[in-house]
């Protein structure tokens, strides 16, 4: 599993323009996104499979 966390313009070490760079270039190597989470607010599905 690889954690992006989003970009936050407030800190200068997380400067949003470079995640997002950081996130399309994890997805266009072939990582994919974890599912969201439901509205009932479980978690995805991903993790609770094992």
């Amino acid at each position: 599993m690889i954690f992006v966390p989003p970009g936050d313009a407030g800190d200068g070490t997380r400067p949003p323009a470079e995640f997002d760079r950081i996130a399309a270039f994890l997805a266009a190597s072939g990582a994919a996104p974890l599912a969201e989470a439901d509205e009932a607010g479980d978690s995805p599905a991903l993790l609770l499979s094992g």
